[in-house]
C-alpha cells in the first residue's frame, strides 16, 4: 500500500543519476532504446519509475489522427428513437452495437452497429433494474452490460438484450462510509473510494482539496484491502456571519483542479492536475510509475476571469442574486494557471489518453497519448464540442453537443494509426 505521503516523496525526490533514452515510437514499446537525441528521461528509485517526456516531442497528428467526419452519428433526425438528453456515458458492445447511458430519462438506449435504435432498458427508481443516477456503463464478461448507479451505490448487470440479472452493492468501508465504485479490473475486483470531509476542519475562507480513501473490493462487493489516500477536487469555502451563526458556503471554484482516475486491466492511473504528472499504480495499490510531460501550465488570463464572472452573473434571477454572486466572486481566489489536464482514458492497447483541460465555454480540445510505460506517442486533435467516453483500437466513441442548439449526439470516429495504416473498425 502506498499512502499519499510516500507518493509525494517518490514523486519529487531528486536523484543523483539520470538515465536518458531516445525513444523510437512504436504501438507497443517493450524495451528502452538508446541514442543521443533524447526526448524522454527515465529515473528509477525504490522500484518506482519516473518517466519525463519533453514538451512537444511529437507534432500533433504525427502518430494518430481522427477521421474528419464521424463513422456513425446517433440522435440526428431520428423520429422513432427517444431524444438524447443528459448523456453520461456510452460503450460499444462485442457485436458492434452501442449502449448509451441517457441520464435525462434514467434509461440505457441500445442502437445497432449502424446507429438504428433498438430498445431501452431501466427507468427512474430504486427497485431492481432501476436507476437513481447513471454514472457510467461498461462491458461485463460475455456480452452483458454493467451500469453503475452512484445514487444507489450499486452495479447492475443486464444481458445484451436488456434483461436485468443482478446487482452488486459493496459493503461499507472500514471507515463506516459507503464506497463510490470507480471501475472494475480485469479479474473482477472493483476499485472504490470513500470521501473524507477534511473541509469541516477548515476555519478560514479558502480553496482546499478534500481527500478520499481508495479500496479494493471483491467481485461480490466485499472489502479486500485499503489502498491509500488521494486528493479530491478543488472546493471553495466561504465563511460568513448569519446573525449569531457562522455560515459555511461550499462552492466549486473557478478553473477547479479535479482528480482524474482511469482503470487499465490490472492497474490504475491517478492524476491530480496540479501539473502534468500522472501516477500509475498496480491494482493492489503499489506505485509503479510516474508519468510527466515537461509542459508549462497554461496561465489564467484577465479575459478568462472576466468571462467567468459574466457567465456566473448571467445565472442571477434578481438584482439581489446578482449582488450575492458578486460578493462571493470578490472573495474567491482565482488560480494563476489552469488545471494541467482533464479526463483520463485507457484503450485496449493500454495506451493512456490524457484530455486537455477545457475552461467553461471552450469547445476545442486534444488528447496527449502515452504508451503503457509512459512514453509520449503523439497528440490527437479532438473535434470541437466532442467528449470522448471510450477509445478502441481504431475508434473513438463519445458525445457531441451542437453549439447553437445544445442538441446531444453520440458519435463514433475512426482512429487512424499513422504508424501502420491498419484499418480494423468493422
Amino acid at each position: 500500500m502506498v499512502p499519499r505521503e510516500e507518493f509525494r516523496t517518490a514523486a519529487f525526490r531528486q536523484f543523483g543519476v539520470l538515465a536518458c533514452y531516445a525513444i523510437v515510437i512504436q504501438t507497443a514499446c517493450s524495451e528502452w532504446p538508446s541514442g543521443d537525441n533524447a526526448f524522454v528521461e527515465v529515473e528509477d528509485s525504490a522500484n518506482v519509475q519516473i518517466v519525463t517526456n519533453a514538451k512537444a516531442a511529437l507534432a500533433e497528428g504525427s502518430e494518430y489522427t481522427l477521421a474528419e467526419t464521424p463513422l456513425l452519428t446517433i440522435g440526428a433526425n431520428e423520429t422513432a428513437a427517444p431524444p438524447l438528453f443528459g448523456v453520461t456515458d456510452a460503450t460499444r458492445l462485442p457485436n458492434g452495437s452501442i449502449a448509451v447511458a441517457n441520464g435525462g430519462t434514467s434509461e440505457v438506449f441500445v442502437y445497432d452497429s449502424v446507429g438504428t435504435y433498438l430498445f431501452a432498458f431501466g427507468r427512474h427508481g430504486s427497485g431492481p433494474g432501476e436507476f437513481r443516477s447513471l454514472d457510467w456503463i461498461g462491458l461485463w464478461p460475455g456480452d452483458s452490460i454493467m451500469v453503475y448507479d452512484g445514487g444507489l451505490g450499486r452495479v447492475s448487470i443486464f444481458s445484451s438484450s436488456g434483461e436485468f440479472g443482478r446487482s452488486i452493492r459493496p459493503e461499507s468501508a472500514d471507515n463506516g462510509s459507503f464506497p463510490d465504485i470507480v471501475g472494475r479490473f480485469v479479474d473482477g475486483t472493483f476499485l472504490a473510494r470513500t470521501y473524507n470531509l477534511d473541509r469541516l476542519k477548515v476555519s478560514v475562507t479558502s480553496t482546499i482539496r478534500d481527500s478520499s480513501t481508495f479500496y479494493l473490493y471483491s467481485p461480490t462487493g466485499v472489502q479486500d484491502r485499503k489502498i491509500g489516500n488521494f486528493l479530491n477536487d478543488d472546493i471553495f469555502l466561504l465563511l460568513g456571519q448569519n446573525g449569531r451563526m457562522i455560515e459555511r458556503i461550499w462552492m466549486v471554484p473557478p478553473f477547479a483542479r479535479r482528480t482524474q482516475i482511469a482503470l487499465d486491466q490490472d492497474r490504475f492511473y491517478v492524476g491530480e492536475a496540479e501539473r502534468f504528472e500522472i501516477a500509475q499504480y498496480s491494482a493492489s495499490g503499489s506505485l509503479v510509475r510516474i508519468i510527466r510531460l515537461a509542459n508549462a501550465p497554461r496561465p489564467v488570463t484577465e479575459a478568462e476571469i472576466d468571462q467567468y464572472r459574466q457567465a456566473q452573473l448571467q445565472g442571477a434571477k434578481s438584482e439581489a442574486g446578482k449582488r450575492e454572486i458578486e460578493r462571493r466572486i470578490a472573495q474567491m481566489p482565482f488560480p494563476e494557471t489552469m488545471p494541467a489536464y482533464g479526463k483520463l482514458l485507457v484503450d485496449p492497447a493500454r495506451r493512456l489518453w490524457v484530455t486537455s483541460y477545457q475552461a467553461p465555454g471552450e469547445r476545442r480540445s486534444h488528447w496527449t497519448v502515452f504508451d503503457s510505460v509512459g512514453v509520449l506517442l503523439g497528440i490527437v486533435k479532438a473535434p470541437d464540442g466532442f467528449d470522448a467516453y471510450e477509445i478502441g483500437l481504431d475508434y473513438v466513441l463519445g458525445r457531441y453537443i451542437e453549439e447553437d442548439t445544445g442538441i446531444e449526439l453520440v458519435q463514433v470516429y475512426k482512429l487512424i494509426d499513422n504508424t501502420s495504416r491498419n484499418d480494423r473498425f468493422e
